[in-house]
């Protein structure tokens, strides 16, 4: 996914809690003392936190807008609304309450955090970055920020650094459930498909509720061709936040996995429409395009990868794939040279070796089938093109003699 893009997530518990100071409880780290409030305004936070368990977020969010205009030293509504706000998907607005929240609480780590973690996944990654530091300095044992900090490297494809990041968070705490998630999805995406399996279910163990560990299994399940176990990882997932984007892309997924492409595309445009630079969901939707012959909706989606991660293996095999459907074979095979170059992939050789074939080149052809045969599938599309090279190898060895490749030649490949 990709890997995958996820919004922040904060229950109506979480929220609750952030509201007020109980008798012998103590504020967060780097909180306000709290002052006395209107008392109307603390009414509408108190009915708009109840509503927050019925997801009914607009009415939450003109219950803090009029108590903030009653209050507006009333955190606890700004708190509130925040929370709505991200749950509407409202990057924009849900910063401009942080910004306002963190200037009136300064050193409170969790505010420093959850800004952090909108800006990553609004792509502005140095702001991120300097949040996740602030929020460290701060209290160097929060685990936390250095986790957060392994997700923006992820994201900019820098996956060692990543890496790095996710071990330290895990040294300062060994059970920091977003490092052991983001290093799930690394492997996941290295095609260490039982590796990732392992990270997630370890996750569940400690945090079962946790809907980025659901998801991700619930993803890792379906490359591995396990959707029957799959499904009930992604419907909790979206049970406990029906916004999860990487639950709705594994939906999406999992419709294409079982051939129903329509579907899928629907699935899809929902995800691109709340996380227009989810490139993992253009991918996807790219595919199921292709599979449907919409061969110029499909480049576009394509083209929009590449746009937002010029490197990415999957989405110039793919382009590749739907450039030689459309007979454009120079450009085609120049995708899937460039795309083996960036990363070998089964699907890549695969797709390599079809126009080498479609041109006659059935010695090229075959060293790519064979090689797709022999590589480890790193996905769900990488193990259907190793089953498909498999026959077709299996094709070519009743139809071409050994010793001769149809050309006659000395040097021809054997099957």
């Amino acid at each position: 996914m990709a890997p995958a893009l996820c919004m922040l997530e904060l229950s109506a518990g979480a929220a609750n809690s952030q509201l007020f100071v109980r008798p012998g409880q103590q504020p967060p780290q780097g909180a306000a003392p709290t002052p006395q409030y209107n008392p109307a305004a603390v009414k509408m936070v108190l009915q708009a936190a109840k509503l927050m368990e019925q997801r009914k977020l607009d009415e939450e969010a003109a219950l803090c807008d009029r108590a903030i205009a009653l209050d507006p030293r009333l955190t606890a509504a700004r708190r509130v609304r925040m929370v709505v706000r991200l749950l509407q998907n409202d990057a924009p607005q849900a910063l401009a309450d942080l910004g306002v929240l963190i200037k009136q609480n300064p050193k409170e780590v969790g505010l420093l955090i959850t800004r952090g973690k909108v800006l990553s996944n609004t792509r502005q990654y140095d702001a991120a970055l300097a949040d996740f530091d602030r929020a460290f300095a701060i209290d160097p044992k929060s685990s936390a920020a250095i986790a957060e900090r392994g997700l923006v490297f992820k994201n900019k494809g820098e996956r060692d650094k990543a890496l790095a990041e996710y071990e330290r968070a895990l040294a300062i705490n060994p059970k920091e459930v977003a490092a052991i998630v983001g290093r799930g999805v690394i492997y996941r995406e290295q095609g260490q498909s039982d590796k990732a399996l392992a990270q997630f279910d370890q996750a569940l163990a400690l945090a079962p509720k946790n809907t980025d560990a659901l998801a991700e299994r619930g993803i890792a399940l379906l490359l591995k061709g396990r959707t029957a176990e799959a499904t009930p990882d992604l419907d909790r997932a979206l049970e406990a936040n029906p916004n999860n984007l990487t639950a709705m892309l594994g939906r999406g997924l999992a419709m294409m996995s079982t051939g129903q492409p329509e579907r899928a595309i629907v699935a899809l445009d929902q995800v691109i429409a709340k996380s227009p630079k989810n490139s993992f969901a253009h991918l996807l939707r790219g595919k199921a395009l292709a599979s449907k012959g919409e061969l110029d909706r499909a480049l576009a989606d394509f083209d929009e990868v590449l746009a937002i991660n010029p490197k990415s293996a999957e989405a110039l095999a793919a382009r590749g794939m739907v450039r030689s459907k459309k007979r454009d074979f120079v450009n085609a095979l120049a995708d899937l040279d460039q795309a083996i170059a960036q990363e070998e992939r089964v699907e890549s050789y695969y797709m390599r070796a079809q126009i080498y074939e479609t041109q006659g080149e059935t010695d090229r052809a075959i060293a790519d089938f064979r090689k797709a045969t022999v590589l480890a599938p790193k996905g769900l599309f990488d193990a259907i093109a190793q089953a498909n090279a498999k026959r077709r190898i299996e094709q070519l060895g009743k139809s071409i003699p050994c010793g001769s490749s149809g050309r006659g030649g000395t040097g021809d490949a054997c099957l």
